[in-house]
């Protein structure tokens, strides 16, 4: 709802929307298998657009015949947001097909080769899934780490379980690790050249100790001018002073975009500028400075999040497994042919170890970006989970769903296309 202006339901529109859904869409399903054939080959696939169907019929009845129309009128933000849905829709087949080919190379020399696919594709469908919400800048972080990001880490731990040898559990890693390391690298460097302009700016700053927020803001607060009115003496604080008072504020629920923030914290009437200090950054070069130092907070933001969802997807799926081979319904998922009770522990092993590196390496990642790029990730972390709580659960209570469902026989998921059980 966040991605089109003027969408706003209540918490009882959307729970009368969700039992709408779940009332009329499975009876539908039944009814297809009754006539043709259970499963339905691919009826999750099958049967998205009724489900869509439904939900903008249920939508149009909750807002009216106008409010609809005005959210019609949109015409650039509809038509991304059927790209961004179009694009989660590729992205939940390509996975499962991903899969489907790692399984057939495992054992074969191919199978690190069909691994490193899988970096390619996930670079693929973020820079896809990005150019589908250009207009949501704040939000890219949250709409593409918790959805790209998630089926990354996700089948990453279904090839660790599935893969064949040590060898290739190894790379898996190596690869992996490498990817956190390059962009760490990339950061301290950013970070280094944000250090030497508040340096310039300041006059004297400890690298080593550098926090970056607090760097910036010294340096608006050194780089203050006396903005004097001809008529009045009024004084006021610099552009970018007010700028950063935006950006950091605590009490907002979410940062609004650098272009949107220039625009209202520039002053209203022309007025004289006097620096105080010769040795202090020009000041037609604080903006580009302080989107720079946003920029990296941004792509923090980004690296800290990731990290976070590939140490905790392989906890949760490694649980997952071991609960669920217990249960009687185990023999209808296809993750679990050849895994039983008695060697459910030595299927996991690897993805509990590749679980504690991840962890090790989030670990790494915090007190590094802490150290040597003056970023507080974890502060970062709590801070999108406090300010975004339900879409984060939402997503990944969906997402999760979703993936699992493609690995139910019922679900009719077959990739060779043969569908046996339809003959």
């Amino acid at each position: 709802m966040h991605m089109i202006d003027g969408i706003s339901l209540s918490v009882f529109q959307v729970i009368a929307l969700g039992i709408f859904v779940g009332v009329t869409f499975p009876p539908v399903g039944m009814a297809v298998a009754a006539l043709w054939v259970f499963p339905v080959p691919f009826i999750g696939l099958l049967l998205d657009g009724l489900f869509i169907v439904e939900i903008v019929a249920a939508f149009r009845l909750m807002v009216g015949r106008e409010g609809f129309n005005r959210i019609l009128a949109q015409r650039y933000e509809c038509f991304k947001f059927v790209q961004y849905i179009t694009t989660l829709v590729v992205l939940s087949v390509i996975y499962p097909a991903y899969q489907v080919l790692f399984s057939i190379a495992a054992g074969s020399r191919y199978e690190v080769l069909v691994f490193l696919m899988l970096p390619v594709l996930k670079l693929t469908m973020k820079n896809l899934l990005s150019l589908t919400i250009p207009h949501l800048e704040d939000m890219l972080p949250l709409e593409v780490v918790f959805v790209v990001d998630f089926f990354n880490a996700f089948y990453i731990v279904t090839c660790v379980q599935s893969a064949s040898s040590t060898e290739a559990v190894v790379t898996i890693l190596a690869i992996d690790i490498s990817q956190s390391i390059l962009e760490l690298y990339r950061l301290h460097r950013r970070t280094r050249s944000i250090a030497r302009k508040v340096k310039q700016a300041i006059g004297s700053v400890d690298l080593n100790h550098l926090v970056l927020l607090n760097a910036v803001q010294n340096v608006c607060e050194a780089t203050t001018c006396r903005l004097k009115s001809n008529t009045s003496g009024q004084t006021r604080k610099s552009v970018v002073t007010q700028i950063l008072d935006k950006c950091i504020s605590r009490n907002r629920a979410s940062v609004q975009p650098l272009s949107s923030i220039l625009t209202s914290a520039r002053p209203s009437s022309p007025v004289d500028t006097t620096q105080e200090q010769s040795e202090q950054l020009p000041a037609k070069n604080q903006p580009n400075f302080l989107s720079e130092a946003l920029e990296v907070i941004f792509t923090s933001e980004c690296l800290v999040l990731t990290e976070y969802l590939e140490a905790v997807i392989p906890i949760l799926y490694g649980l997952y497994v071991k609960v669920l081979v217990n249960l009687p319904s185990a023999q209808y998922h296809i993750e679990l042919v050849g895994t039983t009770v008695d060697n459910v522990d030595s299927k996991l092993q690897s993805v509990f170890v590749y679980a504690i590196l991840e962890f090790a390496s989030l670990a790494v990642l915090v007190l590094v970006m802490r150290k040597n790029c003056g970023v507080r990730a974890l502060y970062q972390l709590a801070f999108v989970f406090e300010t975004q709580t339900i879409l984060v659960q939402s997503k990944l209570v969906t997402w999760a769903l979703i993936t699992l469902c493609f690995r139910v026989v019922h679900f009719g998921v077959d990739f060779t296309f043969k569908f046996s059980w339809t003959h």
